[in-house]
């Protein structure tokens, strides 16, 4: 039987101040430090021990340039000791026409460190890569919100992506394979929400959005479903001690790794809340594909199948206390 044992553990701290120092500036500094003490990873080919030191500096700069308008300039700077450094400008700037609109057009880049499992596991199968690099990713954003009263919301936005040094699972050889840096691709899209509450805590809310994909040999990305659409309901019962909430998800077809596609598909889901109803105790319960819908989900590079078979319906309960 194969069996894996991971375990790891972690602490950190942050630091922020928010400075108004300067006429028509809002200044925001900030320090972080993360601590991945324990990254182990063992199977019954291998075992091995690793840890993550990751320091973070970021700062902000909010100018009022006008009632009307304003600039947004920032960057985050993050070190981590087994990947190295990365810098991450933002800028964006904010215009409002009428209080009850506003445009955003915005740049940012952003990237993600590699995990423990791409960069270090290994099976006898997948081997370790330990000069495996962050991936990267370029937004550009145009976004537009629009309030036509004060309970009725509506937001839109277009955008583009361009990502670069994808961590990607490549074959090496017919039966070895690794984590590597390889590879870019950019997505277009547009995404529309429409929000709506009422006096009673009823509450609306739909979405959809639609995105184009595109990996670097021109074709369609892997498990990017071209439409995405959501719908919440919300309302309060029993003279608002318990909140009920459906939810309707839906998830567009999508490509598997050997180019198959796998169809979309609709799930619903329906919760319960009481929050604090018992001495700061809060508890929710959910059913979660209430209708035991059957559908496949992409399975992540370096499975045998190309895709996976998912729960049908299922029962969630969950408990909180707060000692405050």
């Amino acid at each position: 039987m194969w069996r894996e044992h991971n375990k790891g553990q972690w602490w950190g701290i942050d630091e922020k101040l928010v400075a108004t120092w300067f006429d028509a500036h809002k200044l925001v500094f900030g320090a972080e430090y993360r601590d991945d003490f324990q990254l182990d990873l063992s199977d019954p080919v291998a075992s091995s021990s690793h840890d993550r030191s990751t320091v973070s500096l970021y700062f902000q700069d909010e100018i009022t340039l006008s009632d009307k308008l304003r600039l947004n300039a920032g960057g985050r700077y993050d070190y981590a000791d087994d990947v190295g450094g990365n810098f991450s400008p933002r800028v964006a700037l904010l215009f409002s026409p009428v209080p009850q609109t506003m445009l955003k057009a915005a740049y940012s880049t952003a990237f993600r460190m590699p995990a423990a499992y791409e960069k270090y596991y290994t099976d006898g199968e997948q081997i370790p890569n330990l000069r495996l690099d962050s991936e990267h990713v370029a937004t550009t954003e145009l976004v537009l919100e629009h309030r036509f009263s004060p309970a009725m919301r509506f937001t839109g936005s277009v955008y583009r992506y361009r990502t670069s040094d994808l961590i990607t699972n490549v074959d090496l050889t017919p039966a070895i394979n690794q984590y590597v840096n390889v590879g870019s691709s950019h997505t277009k899209g547009v995404e529309l929400e429409l929000e709506r509450t009422w006096d009673n805590g009823t509450r609306l809310r739909g979405s959809y959005a639609w995105q184009d994909a595109i990996d670097e040999s021109g074709g369609r990305m892997i498990n990017s479903p071209r439409n995405l659409g959501k719908f919440n309901l919300s309302f309060p019962l029993l003279q608002h001690a318990v909140r009920t909430g459906l939810e309707l998800q839906y998830t567009g077809a999508r490509r598997t790794e050997s180019q198959m596609r796998v169809g979309g598909s609709t799930l619903a889901n329906l919760t319960f809340t009481a929050d604090r109803f018992l001495h700061g105790l809060s508890a929710s319960a959910s059913i979660r594909n209430l209708f035991d819908r059957r559908y496949d989900a992409v399975a992540p590079g370096g499975f045998v199948q190309d895709t996976l078979r998912m729960d049908g319906r299922n029962y969630w309960l969950q408990l909180q206390y707060d000692f405050r």
